[in-house]
């Protein structure tokens, strides 16, 4: 489970090979917080690339290699 583990590599892993090109998170249930995919979507913006914003969801669009 990569989220228990807050394991990014497994996470981008399992999204390359589901062949996931957009990533769309949001805060659930009146959170302040986003969860942890939008940390990691923000810290590398080599791999995740923001292409919509607002204030309790936001897009990404993975970078192609």
């Amino acid at each position: 489970d990569y989220r228990k583990e807050q394991n990014f590599t497994s996470w981008l892993r399992n999204l390359s090979k589901e062949r996931i090109d957009l990533l769309v998170v949001y805060q659930m249930h009146e959170s302040e917080l986003f969860p942890v995919e939008d940390k990691w979507a923000r810290e590398r913006p080599d791999t995740f690339r923001l292409i919509f914003e607002n204030s309790r969801a936001r897009i990404y669009s993975l970078v192609k290699s």
